[in-house]
C-alpha cells in the first residue's frame, strides 16, 4: 500500500525514495550515513553555487547543504544543520524537520546537533555500518564499538545509479526536452556578425523558460576553428558567415543531466563539403544507434563509428590505401580522438560498474555491456585539429594513409558532433533527444 504522503511528493522525492527502497534492498542488513556536501567558499564571504552530491542526491532529493542521511533496517532519516540568526537574516528561512520530513518524503527528520544522542539507539555494537569518510571520526566518537566501512563515493551505488528507474527518467526527460527546445531555438536565431557567448546565453535563457534552471556541465559553444577544440568554453569569437557552430550543452532538472550536441551553419546554408562530412557523421551516429540494444558492448558501438566514419573519409580522398588497413592502424583517431558514447544520468559522464571485454581494440572510458534502464550518450565527430594533423610523428606514421596536404586545407573547417541520449529498452532503445539535426530540418530553420 502507497504511503498516503508519497502522492504529494514531488516527482524528484518520489524518484529518491524509490531508490532509497532500491538501496535498503540491496543491502538489507547494512546502515547508512551518507556525509552531503557543505558548500565551498570562492572567496571573501562569497560561497560558489552549491550543487549537491549526486550520491546524496540519488537517496534523498536534498538540495541542502551539510546534511546527513541514515538508512538502515526500517529507517529512513535526513538530518538537518539549525540555522542561527544570521543565516535567517542574509540567507531567509530554511527547511525545518517537519517542512523537510513532508519535502523530501522521510519517516523522520531531525537536527544534525541531535545525533549524538539518536545513533546510539539506533546502531547495536555489532552493526554493520557504511559510513561517509567525513562522518567516520564522528561516528567512533559517539559509538566507539562500531568499526565501520568507509562509504566509496561514485562506487558503492554504480550498479543501482546505472539502470534508471521511470520516475528518473522522468526527471531526465524534462531536462532534456528543455535542452532540444533551446537548440532549436539557437539554430533558428543565430546569424553571422553574433557572439559565441550570444549563442550560449540563448541557449540558457531557453532551458530557464522550461523549467531547467542549471546545466549539467560547461556549454561549448565553438565556431569556425573552435569547433575543433573538444571543450572549448571561452566563446570570445565573432561567429561568420561560412562558419559552423558547435554547441554542446545540457540542462540539469532536479540533480539529473541533459548532454545534447548540434552543429550547423551559422548563415543556415551547408556549403558543399560541410554537407558532405556532416551527413558523414550523422551516418555513423544513425547507424550506430540502431545497434544500441541489451547485451552489447559499449566499445562495439565505438568500433562501429570508427568503421563508417573511416570508410566515409576514403570515400572523400582523406584517407586512403585498404580500409581493413586504415582501421587496423586506427588512422581515423586524426580527425576523431574521443569515444562516442558514456553513461548519462546524475552526473553528465555517469558512474557504472568496471567491466572489461576482452575483445575489445576499441578503448572507451566508459565500457559497458548495455542492459535495459541504461541511458547512454551517441557522438561521433570529426574535426580538423591542427595539433593532430601537423604532428611530425602521427605524419610519419601514416604518410600512405593519410592525405595531409588535403587535411591541412581544411584546417579553417572546425569541427561536427552530433549527440544525442538514448535509453537502452528491454527490446532495443529509445532515443530521448529530438532537437533538428537532419541538413533539411536545419536548413529549414531559416527559410
Amino acid at each position: 500500500m502507497k504511503n498516503a504522503n508519497s502522492t504529494k511528493l514531488s516527482l524528484a522525492a518520489r524518484a529518491a525514495k524509490l531508490n532509497r527502497q532500491r538501496f535498503i534492498k540491496q543491502y538489507p542488513n547494512t546502515w547508512l550515513i551518507l556525509s552531503g556536501r557543505s558548500e565551498q567558499r570562492r572567496n571573501g564571504d562569497v560561497d560558489y553555487t552549491f550543487r549537491q552530491h549526486s550520491d546524496f542526491l540519488y537517496l534523498s532529493s536534498c538540495d541542502l547543504p551539510d546534511c546527513l542521511l541514515i538508512l538502515g533496517p526500517k529507517t529512513e532519516m535526513l538530518c538537518l544543520p539549525k540555522v542561527d540568526e544570521h543565516h535567517l537574516v542574509w540567507l531567509g528561512e530554511t527547511e525545518t524537520p517537519q517542512s523537510a520530513k513532508q519535502k523530501f518524503g522521510f519517516t523522520r527528520c531531525i537536527f544534525t546537533s541531535e545525533i549524538e544522542k539518536t545513533l546510539p539507539k539506533l546502531l547495536s555494537s555489532d552493526a554493520n555500518v557504511l559510513c561517509s569518510q567525513p562522518f567516520k571520526k564522528t561516528l567512533k566518537k559517539i559509538c566507539p564499538t562500531i568499526r565501520p566501512k568507509v562509504w566509496k563515493v561514485d562506487e558503492h551505488l554504480n550498479e543501482l545509479r546505472v539502470l534508471k528507474t521511470d520516475l528518473e527518467l522522468e526527471l531526465m526527460q524534462i531536462a532534456i526536452d528543455a535542452s532540444c527546445v533551446a537548440h532549436a531555438t539557437v539554430m533558428k536565431t543565430i546569424k553571422p556578425g553574433m557572439m559565441e557567448w550570444e549563442a550560449k546565453d540563448l541557449f540558457d535563457t531557453t532551458i530557464k523558460q522550461h523549467g531547467v534552471r542549471q546545466h549539467s556541465f560547461p556549454t561549448i559553444s565553438g565556431s569556425g576553428t573552435n569547433g575543433a577544440v573538444l571543450h572549448y568554453t571561452k566563446e570570445q569569437t565573432q561567429m561568420k558567415a561560412g562558419d559552423l557552430l558547435l554547441l554542446d550543452a545540457g540542462g540539469e532538472h532536479r540533480g539529473y543531466a541533459a548532454d545534447v550536441t548540434r552543429t550547423y551553419p551559422v548563415n543556415g546554408k551547408f556549403s558543399k563539403i560541410q554537407k558532405a562530412l556532416y551527413e558523414l557523421v550523422l551516418e555513423a551516429q544513425l547507424n550506430t544507434i540502431a545497434m544500441v540494444r541489451p547485451n552489447i558492448w559499449m566499445n562495439d558501438l565505438q568500433e562501429n563509428v570508427m568503421r563508417v566514419l573511416t570508410e566515409g573519409l576514403m570515400n572523400l580522398g582523406f584517407l586512403k590505401g585498404d580500409l581493413n588497413t586504415l582501421i587496423e592502424k586506427k588512422c581515423i583517431a586524426l580527425f576523431y580522438p574521443h569515444g562516442c558514447s558514456h553513461q548519462l544520468g546524475l552526473d553528465v559522464h555517469d558512474i557504472s560498474p568496471k567491466q572489461t571485454n576482452p575483445k575489445a581494440t576499441a578503448k572507451l572510458r566508459s565500457n559497458q555491456l548495455l542492459k535495459a534502464g541504461m541511458v547512454i550518450t551517441m557522438e561521433p565527430g570529426l574535426y580538423f585539429i591542427k595539433a593532430l594533423i601537423q604532428n611530425p610523428k602521427q605524419r610519419k606514421l601514416h604518410r600512405d594513409l593519410v592525405d595531409f596536404d588535403l587535411a591541412e586545407r581544411h584546417l579553417n573547417f572546425g569541427g561536427i558532433r552530433i549527440e544525442d541520449d538514448v535509453l537502452v529498452t528491454e527490446t532495443g532503445h529509445r532515443v530521448l533527444s529530438h532537437a533538428p539535426k537532419t541538413v533539411a530540418e536545419i536548413e529549414a530553420l531559416k527559410r
